[in-house]
């Protein structure tokens, strides 16, 4: 598809005790809520491809 015609979405972490202010909150509020995660959070890494 064109850039035009895909969605836009993307992911945005939030805390939990922050959903209600996320959901309820105006736009300044959720605003407030965008930020990065800390890398410590995720748990991730490189894979070793199978021998």
């Amino acid at each position: 598809m064109p850039p035009e015609k895909q969605d836009k979405r993307s992911i945005i972490p939030i805390e939990r005790g922050d959903v209600d202010q996320w959901l309820a909150g105006t736009v300044e509020e959720a605003q407030e809520l965008l930020k990065l995660t800390p890398v410590d959070v995720f748990d991730a890494g490189p894979i070793t491809a199978p021998a």
